[in-house]
């Protein structure tokens, strides 16, 4: 069948919206979820929400888990409790 100009503009159209939707949809996720913690919860669970989807809060606490990352970038060549 042949399409129209009209037809390929619309679906050239449709095609970007979905990919737009696409590319929004784990921000929508995660505004909503921060709504919600704070509509339920308060201020606070609104803030603790967004931290599984902060990278800066992950890394602080993947090094923060691995000690002698963690000494390393302090420089700190002795860590407390060894001798």
């Amino acid at each position: 069948s042949v399409s129209t100009p009209i037809e390929e503009v619309r679906k050239i159209v449709l095609e970007q919206k979905v990919k737009e939707l696409e590319k929004s949809n784990q921000f929508i996720k995660e505004q909503l979820r921060q709504e919600i913690s704070a509509k339920l919860w308060g201020t606070s669970a609104e803030v603790e929400a967004s931290f599984n989807d902060d990278d800066v809060v992950q890394k602080a606490v993947a090094l923060l888990s691995n000690i002698d990352d963690y000494y390393a970038i302090l420089h700190v060549n002795d860590k407390p409790g060894k001798k």
